[in-house]
């Protein structure tokens, strides 16, 4: 009978469900009064609570109950934990048998990880006469993305389950989950040299003990760059202008192509957190980055060295989604002629094809140094293993990244065009 209650709507079930207690009393109390004697009397009167309390949950409004949920920490980084506390408290201390509150989990992370329905995400409490309670989970490593809870379900009932009242309480709260970011104390950037490419002895840092000329304060700008003296003169703030290494100015590119959504949606996670790493890498000096996303919707990013451009695309690669098939050559060309000439290019992509490598060896021919960051976990097959060997011959360095532990990959140091 239970099952079949189970499968009506909420309001069949809390007709039924009343229907059946009163039929319990009227049976119970038609016993006792045709039956007579202790035995029958002793049945209905100790149903009698039972029935009571059934009638008052049926009558009970669970409006009376209000909820608030607490998450404790708004903004994570991708492997992080989600902590969330739910807050129940109501005005009338009526006797609840049970109570069970169930946070509802958001519909984008349900489908980017559908193992998380098993998640606890549940609370059972037995109120009696409390007003105010709660309960806090866990959401273990976090994937990337911008999630919203919206619901928290309500579930109650009588002693043995006949009426079941349930209501859904909408409550809008925001997380999100920026791209894992690790620090890359293996990788140096690449300049271009006479001969072949090969890393840069400077590594970012600029030589503090002579500058070319002077400029005025841009926001952004270090206070130990100021030129007090020119300051005073000029009273208005001046900072000092240095002579920047060759790979100061640098360009992220990212690649969305190429990325099946089941079978490669692990390669293309990492791709992005090894972006956003590179990016913090550079940001971190104080580098000029600029990123493009190359994908059936691109994004482009002009060069700065303000730390907000590092915050506006980890923003965007919060939402960044695997765009297919599609040829990444054509795309990168568009932005080739807004892209600084004495820019180091780091490529990062799951693909690797013979036009994206022409176009690569197109860069480097101009100047521009390349360094080509191949996420991909997989043993790589003899053509593409040649295909990576011709990069390395033509002034690129290339590097394949096989897991979640980047610099593990990057100490072993990229494929050197010359030694």
């Amino acid at each position: 009978m239970l099952n079949r209650l189970r499968n009506l709507s909420a309001r069949q079930q809390i007709v039924f469900g009343a229907m059946g207690q009163i039929l319990l009393f009227i049976i119970a109390f038609s016993y006792a009064m045709f039956q007579g004697g202790f035995v029958s009397w002793f049945v209905f009167y100790s149903y009698l609570p039972v029935f009571l309390n059934a009638m008052l949950v049926l009558f009970y409004p669970l409006r009376d109950i209000k909820m608030n949920r607490v998450i404790h920490k708004g903004e994570l980084f991708g492997g992080e934990s989600l902590t969330l506390t739910i807050e129940i408290s109501r005005k009338l201390a009526f006797p609840l048998f049970y109570l069970v509150v169930q946070d509802q989990l958001p519909k984008r992370l349900l489908q980017k990880e559908p193992h998380r329905k098993k998640e606890k995400t549940k609370g059972l409490f037995s109120l009696g006469f409390k007003r105010r309670v709660s309960f806090t989970y866990q959401l273990s490593d976090m994937p990337r993305g911008d999630y919203r809870f919206t619901e928290i379900e309500l579930r109650t009932g009588d002693f043995f389950g006949f009426i079941q009242k349930k209501r859904t309480v909408s409550l809008d709260n925001s997380v999100v989950v920026y791209p894992r970011v690790q620090t890359l104390d293996e990788w140096k950037p690449v300049e271009l040299a006479f001969g072949g490419s090969h890393r840069s002895k400077k590594q970012f840092e600029q030589d503090l003990t002579s500058f070319s000329s002077i400029r005025d304060y841009l926001p952004g700008d270090r206070l130990s760059w100021l030129d007090w003296k020119a300051t005073a003169r000029a009273n208005r703030l001046v900072t000092k202008q240095f002579d920047y290494p060759m790979n100061r100015d640098m360009i992220v590119v990212l690649d969305c192509f190429g990325v099946a959504q089941a079978e490669n949606r692990g390669n293309f996670e990492r791709s992005v957190s090894l972006a956003a790493s590179l990016l913090d890498r550079i940001t971190r000096f104080g580098a000029s980055v600029g990123f493009i996303a190359i994908g059936n919707q691109s994004a482009f990013f002009e060069m700065s060295n303000q730390a907000r451009a590092k915050w506006q695309i980890l923003n965007y690669l919060v939402g960044v989604e695997p765009n297919g098939e599609g040829t990444s050559s054509f795309t990168l060309s568009k932005y080739l002629q807004r892209l600084p000439h004495h820019a180091s290019i780091v490529y990062v992509t799951t693909q690797s094809n013979e036009k994206d490598s022409q176009l690569l060896y197109d860069i480097a021919s101009r100047g521009m140094p390349v360094e080509l960051f191949f996420v991909n976990d997989a043993l790589l097959e003899s053509q593409r293993k040649a295909l990576l060997a011709r990069l390395n011959t033509q002034s690129i360095i290339t590097h394949q990244i096989k897991d979640n532990q980047f610099n593990q990959d990057l100490k072993v140091g990229g494929s050197r065009a010359t030694s």
